[in-house]
């Protein structure tokens, strides 16, 4: 559910956002928190949660290689970062994750 207290851009210091914004009703510049560590912007859901990018990958077992970047889990070959995008990569282990509009 948004809400400020869960929005990526509330302030730790005092009572308006870093936008300006007094806390209160939930403006159009609302950003989701990851849901796993709390400080990175979420970009995808996964059985409701909201996670950035490096969490869901962590969260699912995908292991990510330099250079190349291929995709694997469980030892199945799920893809690379040259041919796929980071959403096909995640929707080929699960097909409900969708990406944050």
């Amino acid at each position: 559910m948004k809400s400020c207290e869960n929005c990526y851009y509330r302030s730790l210091t005092d009572e308006s956002c870093i936008i300006g914004r007094k806390y209160g009703d939930v403006c159009s510049q609302y950003v989701g928190r990851c849901f796993e560590c709390e400080c990175d912007e979420a970009r995808y859901i996964h059985h409701g949660l909201m996670y950035c990018r490096d969490c869901l990958f962590k969260e699912l077992g995908i292991e990510e290689y330099p250079t190349v970047v291929h995709y694997y889990k469980d030892g199945e070959y799920l893809g690379n970062n040259e041919d796929d995008t980071d959403l096909e990569i995640l929707q080929n282990v699960y097909r409900t994750i969708k990406e944050i509009e």
